[in-house]
């Protein structure tokens, strides 16, 4: 078996499902630790260790394909349908959601209202 901890992409060769390779604020080098690892400095480590502290708490920037990657959506309100179970969905769609109900004009994103419309009212 092969053990990572970290895998190393040039922009531009980022897998395309993660939509990461286009905006102007993604880094040159992107650097993607695998699921239970974290990418620090020996400086923060003994920051931290002189704090005393031992856990890391919530973790992101994993493959978001990942199980552990996925949340909870609970909503409620006057534009929110009650007592709805709906499907699973990327949480880029939640930004769409809330410019709705908010009645903004929403900036351009990946993100669609289509992905949440099941939620509404």
């Amino acid at each position: 078996m092969l053990f990572r901890s970290l895998q190393v992409y040039r922009k531009g060769e980022v897998p395309a499902r993660w939509h990461f390779n286009d905006n102007p604020r993604i880094t040159p080098i992107v650097l993607v630790a695998d699921e239970g690892w974290t990418i620090t400095s020996r400086a923060s480590l003994r920051r931290r260790a002189e704090r005393g502290e031992t856990r890391w708490g919530g973790a992101h920037g994993y493959d978001p394909a990942l199980p552990s990657m996925g949340a909870l959506f609970i909503a409620a309100g006057p534009g929110i349908a009650e007592g709805k179970v709906v499907a699973p969905f990327r949480n880029v769609h939640v930004y769409s959601l809330l410019t709705h109900l908010l009645g903004l004009t929403p900036a351009s994103t990946d993100g669609t209202l289509d992905s949440v419309r099941a939620v509404l009212r």
